[in-house]
């Protein structure tokens, strides 16, 4: 379990630096890049409705996030660094709540990225 979530802490700050790169490489001096940020903090989520349930309220959270930047077309869109976890779980809860959760969270993002066009990192 501490591999995943180690795996987890590094696989964030390498996406945020792959994206910066291609984001990068691909824009001249002249052209502006237009970021979008998004500082919330993540919810606290019931605990009790069940870890998949709090997997669906998160993606449902992080859409009503998204969709209020998406309509400026943003090229790339910034995340808090632990976007994927709710707020106030405990070691053993998020462990347990990373058993469930796999990647579905990681996936909502790259379907976005995907329809919208934008770059996001979870």
């Amino acid at each position: 379990m501490k591999e995943k979530l180690k795996i987890g802490i590094i696989r964030v700050p390498l996406f945020y630096i792959l994206c910066c790169m291609l984001l990068f490489n691909t824009a001249n001096a002249a052209n502006r890049i237009r970021v979008a940020t998004i500082g919330e903090r993540t919810p606290t989520l019931d605990k009790n409705v069940g870890y998949q349930k709090m997997v669906d309220q998160m993606i449902a959270f992080w859409k009503r996030e998204l969709d209020q930047v998406i309509h400026d077309d943003p090229d790339l869109i910034v995340l808090p660094e632990n976007a994927d976890f709710p707020w106030g779980l405990t070691r053993a809860e998020k462990n347990e709540y990373i058993k469930v959760r796999e990647n579905q969270i990681l996936d909502f993002f790259c379907i976005g990225s995907k329809v919208n066009r934008f770059l996001s990192g979870v």
